[in-house]
């Protein structure tokens, strides 16, 4: 740069200018110029616009090389850093493993460090997993190891071995096979329920003889307020299992019974491994809540998914798709509930053992009331345990006035309300020597429509039966039977039956099917069987009283 600056500032004269050409040509040649920018040296007839030429190439070229020695300085950097950190997490590892067995208490004093692979191949180890398991986790955990933790698939590798690592693969609660202790169990929690009660004992006499046994699909179908979950939970405590509910209400995707792959941003296991996990026993009682109000949209159908884990031939072998490994499931005792079997589909109500729950009786509601529904709500209400009595007469009174139901959850309902009402008395006297100088309450008939208000429902007497022309029918409602009433009247007319009313076609069916019997048996009831569309005869007209 020297010689040539001195070149163009007219110095030339002090050098060899044949030493100065070949300088200039060679120092144009030991840059990375273009052959075109070489070429346009060598083309230059004056020393001065040579020199001018190469010092502009050197500039850039002292440029380009000021820059590449900038770039590999920060890239050496990092790898010395990203090498110095796996060298010090290498001795960390050493240093715990080292502390760990020589003594035990010794890992705690390290700090606040946290081995997070270390940490899940111990729980991986401990999972006792099944070999397909066991080849997929061993496979993750080594590029585990080779990750660092700032990459992005780190966390989801993690997330995922944390998963497997969590699942009850083999482990089992101790389940009670006292057939004996279940039956007092569930006589005590649930009056009635003879069917759902006799098909569990059953199962605890088949385990009992047979512990590999595959546990049914027991779906219980009645109507809301009976009893369906809690039996549930009864029928785990009767077995010594945990209990896990799922809710399928408004579930439409199928993804979140299978789960969604580990591609999709923010995967999850689906709702059956979840609750797995939760249960943390291979054995446990899962209950499908509301199995009939499964939603559907048109990219998927939900109750497809749910075939595979309800068929006991199939659910050895469940796959869900975050995890993608085989997961046993034949024994879990998977129990359903629904309001109807109307809107389930027929390939999946072929899996499952169906049990029909029917409405309370008036005698079971008194019983159920008297020892769970009353005792409840006078504790929820912070009441004295013996302050609150209602006699069976009042109890009849409530039931049948104030509650038309096949379940229990609106009588409860009132006898919150009474219970509320008599906490707002109770609460007015003093602390101390007034509360405990309180007498128990005891409500009869008359004080409900002082503290409910007028009755709600009234049934219809029998003296109706004794009037002509009233006929006696029974129907089926979701608050369970009723008996209606039919009433006929006999007046001229064309001899066209008339059915008032909003009646259903089988109601229709019948009353045609009665006239068609009395049309048949006219000569034996001394009746005139001559009627004809324009005859003018009396006809006799149906409707439904109300």
């Amino acid at each position: 740069d020297a010689a040539s600056l001195l070149l163009v500032s007219g110095h030339a004269r002090r050098f060899d200018l044949h030493a100065l050409s070949h300088l200039a040509d060679g120092l144009a040649a030991a840059t990375d110029a273009s052959p075109e920018e070489k070429q346009t040296v060598l083309e230059s007839d004056s020393l001065g616009r040579r020199a001018e030429l190469v010092v502009g190439l050197l500039k850039r070229q002292l440029e380009v090389l000021r820059l590449s020695h900038k770039i590999n300085a920060q890239v050496k950097g990092e790898l010395s850093r990203s090498q110095r950190e796996f060298w010090l997490r290498q001795q960390l590892k050493a240093i715990r493993d080292e502390l760990q067995d020589s003594s035990p208490a010794g890992a705690a004093d390290m700090g606040d460090g946290h081995d997070e692979v270390g940490e899940i191949a111990t729980r991986l180890e401990a999972a006792n997993l099944p070999p397909t398991a066991k080849t997929t986790a061993d496979r993750e955990l080594r590029r585990l190891r080779q990750m660092q933790p700032m990459q992005a698939e780190y966390a989801v590798l993690l997330g995922y071995l944390d998963w497997v690592a969590a699942l009850p693969w083999s482990r089992m609660s101790e389940a009670r096979l006292d057939l004996p202790a279940a039956r007092e169990l569930l006589d005590r929690e649930h009056h009635g329920l003879n069917k759902v009660k006799r098909r569990v004992y059953e199962h605890l006499a088949v385990l009992s003889l047979r512990r590999d046994s595959r546990a049914p699909i027991l779906c219980l179908v009645g109507p809301p307020g009976v009893g369906k979950t809690s039996l549930g939970r009864s029928v785990a405590s009767a077995l010594g299992r945990s209990f896990e509910r799922i809710s399928l209400g408004g579930v439409s995707d199928a993804a979140e019974i299978r789960g969604h792959r580990r591609t999709y941003v923010g995967s999850m296991p689906g709702m059956v491994v979840q609750a797995l996990r939760r249960a943390a026993a291979c054995n446990a009682v899962i209950m499908l809540d509301e199995i009939d109000k499964i939603g559907r949209d048109g990219r998927s159908d939900p109750t497809a998914a749910l075939l595979e884990v309800l068929d006991p031939a199939q659910n050895g072998a469940f796959t869900d798709h975050y995890l993608n490994l085989p997961i046993d499931l034949s024994k879990v005792l998977f129990m359903a509930t629904a309001n109807t079997t109307e809107t389930i589909p027929h390939a999946l109500l072929d899996r499952m053992e169906v049990i029909e729950m029917a409405g309370y009786t008036l005698e079971e509601k008194l019983h159920i009331a008297q020892e769970h529904l009353i005792p409840r709500q006078v504790r929820q209400s912070g009441l004295p345990p013996d302050f609150v009595h209602l006699p069976e007469p009042t109890l009849v009174a409530l039931a049948e006035g104030y509650t038309r139901e096949a379940g229990l959850r609106n009588l409860e309902r009132e006898i919150a309300a009474l219970c509320r009402a008599l906490a707002v008395k109770y609460a007015r006297l003093a602390e101390g020597a007034e509360r405990d100088a309180a007498q128990r309450e005891t409500l009869s008939p008359a004080d409900l429509e002082t503290l409910l208000g007028p009755r709600r429902f009234e049934r219809e007497g029998r003296e109706q039966l004794r009037r002509p022309g009233v006929a006696l029918g029974l129907a089926w409602t979701p608050a369970g039977g009723e008996l209606l009433f039919i009433e006929t009247c006999r007046m001229g007319g064309t001899g066209e039956l008339i059915l008032t009313g909003q009646l259903g076609a089988v109601m229709q069916e019948s009353v045609r099917t009665a006239l068609t019997w009395i049309r048949s048996h006219a000569a034996e009831l001394g009746l005139n069987n001559n009627i004809s569309s324009s005859s003018g005869h009396d006809s006799p007209v149906g409707s439904r009283s109300a």
